[in-house]
């Protein structure tokens, strides 16, 4: 099993849409594999309700999605 995460964290200003992340989200979730969003609460401007539809996870930081993959792929360990 392949996890996807995508960290979309500490965008601040709007520099256009990840066209090859979003893609990815797609195939992702065609795949039946695990996506691990990491993405701020409020104020990112890729904040989008089929991204978060999508992901499987949704964390705040990046040290979460790491300890949640490791989660994942090692139960309990």
């Amino acid at each position: 099993m392949n996890e996807n995460i995508s960290n979309f964290s500490g965008q601040t200003s709007y520099c256009g849409v990840s066209i090859g992340s979003v893609l990815e989200f797609g195939w992702g979730d065609n795949g039946i594999k695990p996506i691990i969003l990491v993405i701020e609460k409020e104020s990112n401007p890729h904040d989008h309700p089929m991204l978060r539809e999508v992901a499987g996870f949704i964390v705040d930081d990046l040290d979460k999605a790491i300890e949640l993959v490791k989660k994942i792929l090692l139960p309990g360990v």
